[in-house]
């Protein structure tokens, strides 16, 4: 492989990697979208753009699931239970 083949090579995941970060970036998830460009480079843009509405909905149920948990687990406490 050439020089000038393998910078392209680096740089194209390289901006896969950034690229997966700012899609996921918006759920809060930039470092599972980082490793998924950087790791499988267009193929991992590809994975992200297919699987996050999916993740998005599952990380917003995760997420108010566990606040609720908060929430009432304060109450526990505050009533003294």
């Amino acid at each position: 492989m050439t020089s000038v083949a393998l910078d392209f090579l680096i740089v194209t995941w390289a901006l896969c990697a950034i690229a997966g970060a700012a899609l996921l970036g918006r759920l809060d998830h930039a470092g599972t979208g980082f490793v998924l460009g950087g790791l499988l480079g267009p193929l991992g843009l590809v994975v992200i753009l297919l699987k996050r509405r999916a993740w998005q909905r599952q990380w917003t149920v995760d997420s108010a699931s566990v606040e609720r948990e908060r929430k009432e687990q304060a109450l526990r406490e505050w009533r003294g239970y």
